[in-house]
């Protein structure tokens, strides 16, 4: 008698025993929806932010002499010369200039009597060692020969911007001297 006593303290009595299976079972079956869930959501790729901005380097060599600015990508990850913009801060010059935009027979003005083609930046996807370089000097395309013009004033701060899906980040930027 003493035994089953210490037994049903223990143990509980045939009515309590059933209570706690039933709790168990209910949090095995919450933790599987929970993690099908956190599964799915990877699976079928519903966690997506959208396209994500290149990490990309760049280097920037003004020549205050010349009027130049050179931009180097020194490494990171490749870019999609569709999403690349070239923007400067003021109003004159170039304006959200999409890199794609441009063709191979654009050109980058240097100066009045030599002007630089476009060059690597042409192709569709650029990476580490490609450059272009952008002029400050003021320009006469009066034969009309030049399709672009990239042209900065002095003091202007030129903006490298990734746009996509609608969403735009500055990759980098760079503030010319007065």
């Amino acid at each position: 008698m003493m035994l089953e006593t210490i037994g049903s303290k223990l143990l509980g009595d045939e009515d309590e025993r059933a209570v706690s299976p039933v709790i168990g079972v209910i949090l095995m079956v919450a933790i599987t929806v929970i993690l099908a869930a956190v599964i799915a959501a990877f699976v079928l790729d519903m966690g997506d932010m959208g396209d994500q901005a290149p990490s990309t380097q760049f280097s920037w060599d003004e020549d205050v002499g010349d009027g130049t600015v050179e931009i180097t990508i020194t490494g990171g990850q490749d870019i999609d010369t569709d999403n690349l913009v070239i923007d400067t801060s003021g109003d004159d010059g170039m304006d959200d200039e999409r890199v794609s935009n441009l063709g191979s027979d654009d050109y980058f003005h240097e100066s009045d009597d030599n002007d630089r083609p476009l060059g690597d930046w042409s192709a569709s996807e650029i990476g580490a060692g490609d450059s272009i370089t952008l002029d400050s000097d003021d320009y006469d395309d009066s034969e009309g020969d030049l399709n672009l013009v990239a042209h900065y004033d002095a003091g202007e701060t030129i903006y490298l911007i990734w746009e996509g899906d609608g969403e735009g980040q500055i990759l980098d930027d760079y503030e010319t001297s007065d």
